[in-house]
């Protein structure tokens, strides 16, 4: 836990390789791209693109990736039910176990009325 925890001080949002195109924002949801390196995952949040987790058999995510949320890189999930990934607050991630795999299908920019987290970028 404790080599986890270390690697995940050492990446900052500078480090991330943002490529994977998905929807960000549980509700109102607009493109974005996120890292999706198992190594990043694995040292941002214990999880890899693509699993699909659950906590205490309930609150089905998939995991889409790393990117930065206040300069921060965060692990973000795509619950059940919710039309992009989105971060969990506090320790609700903490539980959570693998209960499966699925695959990701990327999204692309023009899927999302020109919304975008790139418009921020410029």
């Amino acid at each position: 836990r404790e080599a986890a925890s270390s690697r995940k001080s050492q990446i900052k949002a500078k480090h991330l390789n943002c490529t994977f195109g998905y929807a960000s924002g549980a509700r109102h949801s607009r493109f974005s791209r996120f890292d999706i390196r198992d190594e990043v995952c694995k040292a941002v949040g214990d999880f890899t693109h693509g699993q699909m987790v659950s906590r205490k058999g309930k609150l089905q995510s998939v995991v889409i990736g790393v990117k930065a949320d206040d300069d921060e890189p965060k692990l973000w999930f795509h619950c059940e039910g919710f039309t992009g990934a989105g971060l969990f607050s506090g320790g609700e991630a903490s539980g959570m176990k693998v209960v499966g795999r699925q695959k990701v299908r990327e999204a692309l920019p023009e899927e999302f009325d020109g919304d975008s987290d790139e418009d921020d970028n410029e």
